[in-house]
């Protein structure tokens, strides 16, 4: 338990903090060494292909009219070093239970590159205590039209409840990533009735 709290701190500290500009990966690795091993031995790797520019996905990430149009309906993204990163699947909900709140950060980011962010659980004692993990998102050019975006989510610690946490995210962003992928096939994501997403975008090593 001593553990997971010295991973938490660790988080909210870099959240605070200016950060230089520097790769997903450069940052994962200081977290990395910060969380212990244990926490190395859970992480939700997937990636999709998009048919869409580079610059489409990047803004669809970091703007919050895109973002709107495929992660949640309401968002509060402010693109700077600790900037916030607030996604509400729920806005009319009561705060703390509206998504991703207060406790979501930029970390970093290399524009049309990368980014980081900070992720909160789901309501219950994890978020009660402040504990977050931290997702990183690289974006690679295939073509004019067609952008790869590879996604990671680390920093899970150990117990019942972080277990039941990494299940039920390891399923909500296999909807993440199928929302983008339909938002730029089909058009924006009807918040009214949002499909389900059946596929897995889950990397298997």
């Amino acid at each position: 338990m001593q553990e997971e709290f010295t991973m938490a701190k660790t988080f909210r500290t870099w959240a605070h903090r200016p950060l230089v500009f520097v790769t997903a990966y450069c940052l994962a690795s200081i977290l990395f060494s910060a969380s212990g091993a244990q926490a190395q031995d859970r992480t939700i790797r997937k990636q999709v292909v998009v048919d869409a520019s580079l610059k489409e996905v990047w803004e669809a990430f970091t703007t919050n009219q895109r973002a709107q149009a495929f992660f949640a309906p309401k968002t509060k993204i402010n693109l700077t070093l600790g900037g916030s990163y607030e996604i509400y699947f729920y806005p009319g909900n009561p705060n703390g239970t509206r998504g991703c709140e207060e406790e979501c950060h930029i970390q970093s980011f290399a524009p049309m590159k990368s980014l980081a962010f900070t992720w909160g659980s789901e309501p219950g004692s994890l978020r009660d205590a402040g504990l977050t993990t931290i997702v990183f998102l690289d974006f690679k050019e295939l073509s004019a039209h067609k952008t790869l975006v590879h996604f990671t989510n680390i920093g899970w610690g150990q117990g019942h409840e972080w277990d039941q946490s990494y299940d039920t995210f390891t399923k909500n962003w296999d909807s993440v990533l199928g929302w983008l992928k339909i938002r730029f096939a089909k058009g924006p994501i009807d918040w009214s009735n949002p499909p389900e997403i059946t596929e897995s975008f889950a990397i298997h090593k």
